[in-house]
């Protein structure tokens, strides 16, 4: 097929019109892409200026249609009509055409001039059949034969399009034509458009029908709801594998297939449907199509019932309407049949006197279901019928319901205007599996908006079709049950009748409604909600997610709603009525709703409104005014939710974990009790009660046969077990009826425990050392045992406290306030440690501090050799045995080991072996570590090793001193004892002195050699200055320094020097006592009998003296008193 023009060109076409002298005008367009006078193209990403000019000026001129039209180059502002100077086309998706008409007038013209204009973007197109075979031989466009344009299969013009070449639909070809346009995009494509079809399609299966208590069969190809004639299924996206019968095509999720429509022989293209499972919105042949009349009211039941002056209008509550006696079951049903209870309706109008159609508009429909006869006369004008039964049809769907159901439907009636409840209505109701009314709607016929008053009769009017919904978001997942009701009037003749088409699942309400809407919003979660743990059963069903009831709300809470108003309606009030089960609608809040933004509601409620525990419902009722006549008719919306629960709440309980070290555990369940009523204050935790199970369906079932009744002392029969805590209202105490279904349930795991296996029972010992040179007891750290205690456990999980009695671990008493500064009271202290797990489980162990003296080695450690081969080089192998006994010889059990250093000794690395020489020459400083073998203590000292040079040296220290003048005698011989201390080292063992003497310094003979002590005794005169030498000698070395030359002068011991006729002595007790008149005694020296000095008082300054004898041996003394600088002698004896 051939059409002549196409998407994104942008032709002009100029027709005449009838008067020759005003002849059309050209369109003139600005950015044409190709000039050619016949076909004009613009690229898409640009707009294009449109003028008419006349003379020298652009011409006013009005454009229809308006769309793609733009009174600015940007496009901002969009042209709405009306007479300007030029407009702008822009905007328009690739491939479209646009025909656009201009009025204009010109002067001297008697009518209005008409100019058209084509406008095609980015290029022209070419339509075709699907699998017409069609080739680019058989292209033309515009005025343009096939011979006359140049086909290209790429942009650039280099590979010439073959004219056998077959044309697929959306390929893209590239056309040289007239003087100017070179290679435009030419797209193929479809002739017949594509199939209306949602691309995703949500279906059920059989296992899904089956929950909600259905017997339908899962969705199969089918099922699915497509907008188009003589349709095709293919399996494959290239439409090669034909599916002949739908029906045996059983969907699966994330299947996929493709779909098209045939009309006039010609194949559209395909559209791809995914299909998705769902479980939460099923509704089986929801858009009344099929193939048969048995297959296109499948699922669906129907009910007629003789009115006979008894019901009445928008009758909700009364059930006759689907009496089982009532049901209307035909094999067949009639087609376009008008005085049937029920008919199939095929597309067209009424009659030609009534523009009511009857099939949905909104959509690709093919049959509605006509509820009620209707009656016209021979010009299909309703007419009344005497005789005719007065009925009231019903129509029953049930479904899995989603967030919203909706329908279609229209209504036509001839109505006596008798009072409200005596008229012909439309209701619908939903009913939930226990048969409660959900939702209801309910329209009173009237000669008012939005009924159409029909030409030609007095009470006969129609109303054109809408689509109502209600809402469902409380049952998702759920089994609902829709009740379509439409009655005559309850007296003889007058008739009513809908017409229905198009049940819907879906998730959104409709806009477009006859009888309004009004929607209960959820109400918001404004207080606390089951916990987690919580294992009550709240209304779900495979994976859905219903708008649940508020649990035990924070007030005051809102409830609000939204509401949309049938036409010409006013809104008078909004009603809230609060129910609760066992007590009825309890509170009715009335005119006191706000309105956040129009079209919507909000009503407080504050606690003092809800008088009862349980669970309540909420309903919503608008009033509003018709002010489409004279006489204004009140008429009323209703809605419902589930609205609200003050239902009891527990809190979340801890796991019970029984010790495995106590052997087979019982539990005390009633220690949960504070846990689980955390959520509720103290003062009314009376009015509930706690009970335990063993299982879960007999706590929900309030079972006794599984009631725990011993639940301070359970043993479960094997373990791991699970218990579990139902809680409820305590009704007696509350006065007030039991709820069902109004309660909480949680789970308690029940465990045994080997987390104290691991514990360690035997721990050692703890370890100070004391020093020996303090009393005071020290400060000990006694978590220093945890690591050991805890044995490799997890230490975050358990609580250590220390006790210094077995009875005060036990009981929990007493503990240890600062263990990690605890004060020693004794050398041996037990310390009791309870070991506690998080989980509950505990134990207690023990282990002793003792507080050992620590060693400690006063004198220093050293060893010193003497090097004294022939070679001295400062190397020696030391016996470190020698420190060892030296250390022995106080401790004994100690461990002892040697190191080069500090660090070495600390970390005890690389030891050094008992004989051992040293690293450093001469001196070295080693470390010895000693440890008790037993208790632990340890200490590291150094140990000075050193190797000495033999050295010769001086004697020191003369007697009598060098230069003294008062050596005394011996009285009996004249002798004096010579003495020297020898000045070597110790590593000369062979040293020998000679002694030189005489009365000159500078001649001195020889008077005893080789003397092998350090004292000698000379025969001297008194009175007599003598000089003296020592000169040491040794085979090892020779003297390493010049000998000094020493001097003393020798006294007389005699006794009649001087007299101190005043002098005053006497011994008491072995002291001497001296006195002396006038006069001062400066210095006594007493004197052995060999003249050696054994007791001086110097310095004495005073004219009394005292010297203690209690030492010296007894025997005869000489005392030498020196007073004045004067000498007496007196003789002594000691006995």
């Amino acid at each position: 097929m051939v059409k002549n023009y196409s998407l994104f060109l942008i032709a002009f076409i100029i027709f005449s019109n009838a008067w020759a002298q005003c002849n059309p005008l050209t369109i003139d367009a600005t950015n044409v892409v190709c000039d050619d006078s016949s076909s004009l193209v613009v690229a898409q990403n640009t707009s294009s200026k449109l003028t008419i000019q006349h003379g020298a000026n652009n011409i006013a001129a009005s454009w229809t249609p308006t769309n793609n039209l733009w009174l600015d180059v940007t496009m901002t502002q969009p042209y709405s009509g009306g007479f300007v100077t030029e407009v702008y086309f822009g905007n328009s998706v690739s491939f479209a055409s646009h025909i656009y008409t201009a009025e204009y007038s010109i002067s001297g013209c008697p009518q209005p001039i008409t100019s058209q204009v084509i406008m095609n973007v980015d290029g022209i197109s070419y339509e075709t059949c699907v699998n017409s075979n069609e080739t680019i031989a058989d292209i033309t466009f515009s005025n343009y034969t096939n011979s006359q344009i140049d086909f290209y299969t790429d942009s650039s013009g280099t590979t010439i399009a073959n004219s056998n070449l077959v044309l697929n639909i959306s390929d893209t070809y590239y056309v040289s034509y007239g003087t100017s346009c070179s290679l435009i995009p030419l797209q193929i494509l479809p002739t017949t458009p594509l199939p209306e079809v949602e691309t995703i399609q949500n279906f059920c299966t059989q296992a899904t029908w089956q929950v909600e208590g259905f017997t339908n069969n899962g969705g199969d190809l089918s099922d699915i709801s497509v907008c188009g004639k003589n349709l095709m299924w293919y399996s494959d996206a290239g439409g090669t594998q034909i599916i002949t019968n739908p029906s045996t095509i059983i969907l699966s999720d994330n299947d996929t297939y493709y779909v098209s429509q045939t009309l006039n022989g010609c194949e559209s293209g395909l559209v791809a449907v995914n299909m998705m499972e769902t479980t939460c919105g099923c509704i089986e042949n929801q858009d009344i199509e099929g193939a048969s009349t048995s297959e296109v009211l499948e699922g669906y039941e129907f009910y007629t019932v003789q009115i006979n002056n008894t019901l009445t209008s928008c009758d909700i509550n009364n059930t006759i309407y689907t009496d089982i006696n009532n049901q209307y079951a035909p094999t067949t049903f009639p087609i376009n049949d008008e005085i049937s209870p029920f008919s199939l309706m095929t597309p067209g109008n009424v009659s030609p006197a009534i523009p009511l159609q009857k099939t949905s508009p909104f959509g690709c429909s093919e049959y509605a279901i006509k509820i009620n006869d209707y009656h016209l006369d021979s010009n299909g004008v309703p007419k009344i019928v005497a005789g005719a039964s007065d009925t009231a049809g019903t129509l029953v769907k049930e479904f899995i319901a989603n967030e919203v159901f909706s329908f279609d439907f229209s209504m036509l009636f001839f109505d006596a205007n008798h009072q409200y409840s005596e008229r012909p209505s439309i209701m619908v109701r939903l009913y939930d599996e226990h048969n409660n009314l959900v939702q209801y709607k309910c329209l009173v016929s009237n000669q008012e908006c939005p009924f159409i008053e029909i030409s030609g009769t007095i009470n006969g009017a129609y109303m054109p079709w809408s689509k109502e919904s209600l809402d469902t978001s409380s049952y998702i997942g759920k089994k609902l049950r829709a009740e379509i009701t439409i009655n005559d009037c309850p007296y003889n003749v007058h008739w009513a009748t809908a017409f229905i088409d198009n049940l819907e699942i879906s998730n959104a309400m409709s806009t477009n409604s006859a009888l309004g809407n009004l929607v209960l919003n959820p109400i918001l979660q404004a207080g606390s909600y089951y916990e987690n743990c919580s294992l009550f059963n709240e209304m779900t069903t495979g994976g859905c997610v219903s708008i649940d009831p508020v649990i035990s709300p924070t007030y005051p809470f809102q409830i609000c709603g939204t509401y949309n108003l049938p036409t010409g309606a006013t809104l008078q009030n909004i009603t809230l009525e609060v129910k609760a089960e066992d007590y009825g609608y309890i509170d009715v809040y009335t005119s006191n709703y706000t309105s956040p933004s129009p079209g919507t509601f909000c009503i407080d409620i504050n606690q003092n409104d809800i008088t009862a525990y349980g669970d309540y419902s909420v309903k919503v009722e608008l009033e509003y005014i018709s002010n489409c006549s004279s006489t204004p008719t009140f008429h009323y919306l209703t809605a419902l939710n589930s609205g609200f629960k003050n239902c009891p709440i527990a809190a979340c309980p801890t796991d019970m974990v029984g010790c495995s070290i106590l052997g087979s555990p019982t539990f005390d369940l009633t220690t949960k009790n504070v846990e689980i009523l955390a959520n509720i204050p103290q003062a009314n935790q009376n009015n509930y009660t706690l009970s335990y199970y063993t299982n879960q369906t007999s706590a929900e079932s309030a079972n006794a046969n599984d009631l725990i009744n011993n639940i301070s002392t359970y043993s479960p029969p094997s373990l791991p077990a699970q218990v579990f805590a139902r809680l409820d209202y305590n009704y007696n105490a509350l006065g007030v009826n039991s709820i069902s279904d109004c309660y909480d349930l949680v789970e308690i795991n029940l465990n045994s425990s080997n987390v104290l296996d691991q514990i360690q029972t035997q721990v050692s010992d703890l370890v100070y050392c004391k020093n020996d040179a303090t009393t005071v007891m020290p400060e000990v750290d006694l978590t220093e045992k945890n690591s050991e205690i805890l044995n490799g456990t997890n230490s975050t999980d358990y609580f250590l406290e220390f006790y210094l009695a077995l009875s005060d671990a036990n009981n929990q008493i007493n503990p240890i306030s600062s263990p990690t500064q605890y004060a020693l009271q004794q050398m041996t202290q037990d310390i009791y440690v309870r070991v506690a797990h998080i989980n509950g489980c505990s134990m207690i162990t023990e282990f002793t501090v003792r507080n050992h003296k620590m060693f400690s080695v006063n004198a220093p450690l050293q060893i010193e050799v003497c090097d004294d081969d022939s070679n001295p080089d400062g190397y020696y192998e030391f016996d470190l045995n020698m420190i060892n006994n030296q250390i022995l010889s106080n401790y004994q059990n100690l461990n002892i080991a040697y190191y080069n250093s500090m660090s070495d000794a600390q970390s005890e690395m690389n030891p050094l072996p008992f004989l051992f020489t040293n690293s450093i020459a001469f001196n070295q400083t080693i470390y010895v570590k000693l440890s008790d073998s037993f208790l632990s203590c340890e200490n590291i000292l150094p140990v000075n090793l050193s190797l000495v040079i033999p050295e010769l040296n001086s004697a020191i220290n003369p007697i009598p001193v060098n230069n003294e003048t008062d050596v005394l005698l011996d009285a009996i011989d004249s002798t004096v004892e010579l003495s020297w201390e020898s000045n070597s080292n110790d590593c000369i063992l062979d040293e020998t002195f000679d002694l030189m003497m005489g009365t000159s310094s500078t001649q001195l003979n020889l008077v005893q050699p080789d003397i092998s002590t350090t004292n000698f005794t000379v025969q001297v005169n008194d009175n007599v200055t003598y000089y003296w030498q020592v000169i040491p000698k040794s085979s090892l070395t020779a003297l390493n320094s010049s000998t000094p030359i020493w001097q003393f002068q020798t006294e007389s011991l005699s006794t009649e020097n001087l007299i101190f006729p005043e002098l005053k002595y006497y011994t008491i007790s072995n002291t001497l006592y001296l006195d002396i008149e006038n006069n001062v005694i400066e210095t006594v020296s007493l004197f052995n009998l060999q003249g050696k000095r054994v007791k001086v008082l110097k310095d004495n300054e005073s004219a009394q003296a005292e010297i203690n004898m209690t030492n010296l041996a007894t025997g005869v003394y000489l005392a030498q008193i020196q007073v004045n600088g004067k000498i007496k002698v007196i003789k002594i004896i000691k006995r």
